[in-house]
Order: C-alpha cells, then sequence, then structure tokens
C-alpha cells in the first residue's frame, strides 16, 4: 500500500509522527474506529510512554473520543472534521457515531487492511467509480448503490459502495483484477451475505473478470467463494 506523501505530511502537521499518520491515515480511510492491540502492533509498540502520548495527542486535540463498552471494552473513535479534511476524507460516514455492531465490523475491517498492507486499496467512492466506469467502462447502473433522503428541502443522494468493504487490485500495476470481500458479522447464519451478493452480483455478471470473492473471518481465518 502506497499512502501518498501528502496525506501523511498533512497529518504530520497536526503533531503526530510518521508512525501514527500512517496509522490514523488507515484508520479514517478503513474504519474511524480501533482499539490499542491494533496501534500497538502497527508501530510495534508496547504500552509506555509513546502509546500514552499518542491517545494524549488525541484526546487533547479533540481529533478521537474514547467509547466503552460492556464486551468491546475501550474503543477509539476518530471523528475531527479537520483530520478527516487534511487527507480529503471529510465526506465519509466514518467519523459519525454508530452502535456497536457497526463499530465491530468496522474494527474486523480494519484488522483485514492491516494484516495485509501489501494490497492496492481502491479507497474512496470516487477511485471505485472510476475504475469501474471510466477505466473498466461499466455502467452505473451495475453498481451498488444506495439512496439517502435528506430533509424535505433536500435533494436524495444517490451513493455507491456504502458498505466500504476493502476492495483491491492484483499487485501487478497494469492488472484490473479486483478482490472483492465481505466481513462477516456475530449473527450465525449467512442471510446477511447471501444478500450482500445478490446486491453486487449486478456488477459480478456483466464484467466477467474471473476474479473472486474473499471473506474474511478474524477468528476463522480467510476464505474463497468462486462467482
Amino acid at each position: 500500500m502506497n499512502i501518498a506523501p501528502v496525506h501523511i505530511d498533512a497529518l504530520k502537521a497536526l503533531g503526530y509522527t510518521e508512525a501514527e499518520a500512517r496509522f490514523l491515515y488507515l484508520v479514517a480511510t478503513h474504519s474511524g474506529y480501533f482499539v490499542a492491540r491494533q496501534f500497538l502492533a502497527f508501530a510495534n509498540a508496547h504500552w509506555g510512554e509513546r502509546t500514552t502520548s499518542f491517545w494524549n495527542k488525541l484526546h487533547t486535540k479533540k481529533h478521537a473520543r474514547t467509547e466503552r463498552f460492556p464486551k468491546s471494552g475501550v474503543v477509539y473513535h476518530l471523528f475531527s472534521r479537520r483530520l478527516y479534511h487534511q487527507i480529503d476524507r471529510e465526506n465519509i460516514r466514518n467519523r459519525r457515531q454508530h452502535e456497536i455492531e457497526y463499530i465491530q465490523r468496522r474494527i474486523g475491517i480494519l484488522d483485514f487492511v492491516l494484516s495485509n498492507l501489501q494490497h492496492r486499496y481502491l479507497e474512496t467512492e470516487p477511485e471505485k467509480m472510476s475504475f469501474f466506469c471510466d477505466q473498466l467502462k461499466t455502467p452505473r447502473h451495475f453498481l451498488p448503490s444506495k439512496i439517502y433522503y435528506g430533509q424535505r428541502t433536500s435533494q436524495p443522494t444517490l451513493r455507491y459502495f456504502v458498505d466500504k468493504f476493502p476492495m483491491f487490485l492484483d499487485g501487478d500495476a497494469a492488472s484490473t483484477v479486483v478482490t472483492f470481500t465481505y466481513l462477516q458479522g456475530p449473527e450465525a447464519g449467512l442471510t446477511e451475505f447471501v444478500h450482500h451478493l445478490e446486491v453486487y452480483l449486478p456488477l459480478f455478471a456483466p464484467a466477467r473478470h474471473g476474479g473472486s470473492a474473499t471473506v474474511f473471518c478474524p477468528r476463522a481465518g480467510v476464505g474463497e467463494c468462486e462467482l
């Protein structure tokens, strides 16, 4: 994964170190939420002055809040509009508050990304739209989408790839092979996964890229199913 130097520099300008800036970029882009073990593993650090300094900076600068849940423990939530603005992510929903089920899934997604930093991710909605519509010439009506209704005076907003599950390209710079991922929630059945596939089938069918969908289970490993 190559993070644009301009984004790292923008976060360092807020007072963060190189490692902290890289971690915050990944959290803001892919999750919005993280737990301490994720930062410790990413920074190859242990509890101590370094980590305490990081937590203090997040709270003092009002870039993150601490949320506590009975079973999930302490969760850090990046919510600062300014921080997201620094990396051109101010319009994504990660900085908003969510229910615990959503938070658990976002932390699981971050686990996947942190364990697979070698991939070239399509990180944002514009990047995905550009890849599928401009590069692959896929009609927009094949893309998974959702309509958001605001106040009575505002116009509905059509958004694409709202689930924000990690999506990445093959290692070859010229490759157009895409891997789609899905994180299974705590529910035992696969009803939600089947629905997810149904939403994506219009994109899979006409594209005929011959790829595969990858299901990432933090406890059980990675499983693949051919489409």
